[in-house]
């Protein structure tokens, strides 16, 4: 079966009627269709619209108020027709003008029907190609906004969303959804002041974040926003004016993405930086007080020795000085364990090592290795040990905590009487130090195990990290620790280890 093939249309637009009928018979020859003929700029439009050439020849000089180049000019702006000029002038003005409508091709009269053919044909080829290329930008262009609202639509991890000229939301996003809270159906339409706080809000904050981005283009900053729920995010947002190309304001495009997460981490990190200044500062007067007393004792001792081998006679004196130095040296040696046992927490190796413990013994050989300490500074100091419970857990860890919760009685619970008990259910060992001293401050007591936290008088010696420390090893067996307190009639510290090490 042979293919249809169509002939190309053509409109002659030409004022000299046997110049217009040689035309048409020549296209006749060559196998086009001619759909028309008009002799004036008026007739040539109205048989552009309805004759729906596919290429027109225009004589320059036609009848009517248009010339061919005026008449070509309007086609050109109203329908997607290819235009030949045919003209007899050759002037440099009429050329000009004639460019300037961006006409296909010339044809200089007299003309014969080859180069007229070679005219059309290559006008005809090339206007195709023109439309296969606009066809597939236009695709393409089609293709690119598909793709770049599918990217905006389905983004999460930004809130991308349309405003019109005052902020009403016109369009939303998944990434905005999720980091406001708002479905489409509940903002668009709103105006984006919702999502500003109420401080914000009074001071006309939006209003002229709009205002600055309109006169300048953009507007970025970081600050607190509000979700639907009232909760509040540190965002980090970009406003974009969006202007035609007359540079008339059509609307806004903002950008924002919830930055809660680095701005914790950034005031965590803040935090970390004032208790390490905070940190250096106590361990350095800490740390050097110690030191001060050994180096002035061993002096000291230095100084009696060679008194002692000049005079030929015995004394107690360098014994003294000797025992305060060993004592300053544990001293040292306590405050350096406390910092290796902080330094281990942090990085998560602060090991147990678990094994089935007699704990009333344990407890008990603790109390008695404190009798002679409190024997010497007059306190009353009696405990009452349950026997026979065993559980599982660190021995050497679980004695710190005791050693700690003791030695601070001794510190902070100066005169007062001293009680310890340890009692026993099915599942856990339940250990209190009481003592009757001056108490703690009820605002202190969710604090004091906390890091560098210390109740009493500054003068009293200590990083502050002995609760802390004693809370993690407690917490690491899977109990608990914790106080109660009652200004002027003392405090009871109280722990309890599962008899079996939880997981």
């Amino acid at each position: 079966m042979t293919p249809v093939t169509t002939k190309p249309r053509i409109l002659i637009v030409e004022d000299e009627n046997i110049v217009a009928l040689d035309i048409e018979r020549g296209l006749e020859r060559l196998g086009y269709e001619v759909v028309g003929v008009a002799s004036s700029g008026e007739e040539a439009l109205h048989l552009a619209k309805n004759a729906q050439p596919e290429l027109i020849l225009m004589d320059i000089k036609i009848k009517g108020n248009r010339d061919g180049i005026e008449t070509a000019e309007e086609i050109r702006k109203d329908f997607d027709i290819p235009v030949v000029f045919l003209t007899a002038y050759s002037d440099e003005g009429t050329l000009q003008r004639a460019k300037n409508v961006g006409p296909y091709g010339y044809l200089l009269k007299p003309f014969d029907e080859t180069e007229m053919h070679l005219a059309i044909e290559v006008v005809l080829q090339k206007h195709k190609s023109n439309r296969l290329k606009e066809v597939q930008s236009q695709n393409d262009l089609n293709l690119s906004e598909e793709r770049f609202k599918l990217f905006v639509d389905s983004n999460k991890e930004y809130a991308l969303f349309m405003m019109d000229s005052v902020g009403n939301v016109i369009s939303w996003n998944l990434g905005a959804e999720r980091i406001k809270g708002y479905k489409p159906d509940e903002i668009i339409g709103k105006n984006f002041r919702v999502f500003y706080t109420d401080e914000d809000r009074m001071a006309g904050k939006p209003e002229q974040e709009l205002e600055l981005a309109s006169s300048t283009g953009k507007f970025e900053e970081e600050n607190w926003r509000v979700r639907k729920d009232g909760s509040r995010f540190w965002a980090s947002e970009v406003i974009t004016a969006l202007t035609d190309e007359q540079g008339r304001l059509r609307g806004f495009g903002k950008v924002t993405r919830d930055m809660t997460a680095a701005k914790i981490a950034e005031e965590g990190l803040r935090r970390a930086i004032v208790v390490r200044d905070e940190f250096m500062s106590i361990a350095s007067h800490e740390l050097r007080t110690p030191l001060s007393v050994i180096a002035l004792h061993l002096q000291m001792a230095r100084k009696i020795r060679e008194q002692e081998l000049k005079s030929g006679a015995g004394s107690d004196r360098l014994l003294t000085s000797l025992d305060i130095s060993i004592k300053s040296v544990k001293s040292l040696g306590s405050l350096i364990d406390a910092l290796m046992d902080v330094s281990k927490i942090h990085t998560g190796r602060l090991q147990m090592n678990f094994e089935i413990t007699d704990f009333s013994k344990l407890i008990q050989n603790t109390c008695k290795n404190f009798e002679y300490a409190f024997d010497a500074a007059k306190m009353k100091f009696d405990y009452e040990i349950d026997s026979g419970i065993f559980i599982n857990c660190d021995l050497m860890r679980v004695e710190q905590v005791m050693v700690n919760l003791l030695s601070n009685a001794l510190k902070y619970a100066v005169g007062s009487p001293i009680k310890v008990s340890l009692k026993a259910d099915n599942k856990c060992a339940y250990v209190s130090v009481q003592d009757f001293g001056s108490g703690i401050p009820e605002a202190m007591q969710t604090k004091i195990f906390d890091q560098f936290e210390r109740v009493g008088s500054p003068s009293v010696s200590g990083l502050g990290l002995g609760l802390y420390i004693s809370k993690q090893i407690i917490e690491a067996h899977g109990g608990s620790i914790g106080v109660e307190s009652e200004m002027g009639k003392g405090s009871i510290f109280k722990f309890d280890l599962p008899k079996e090490k939880r997981a």
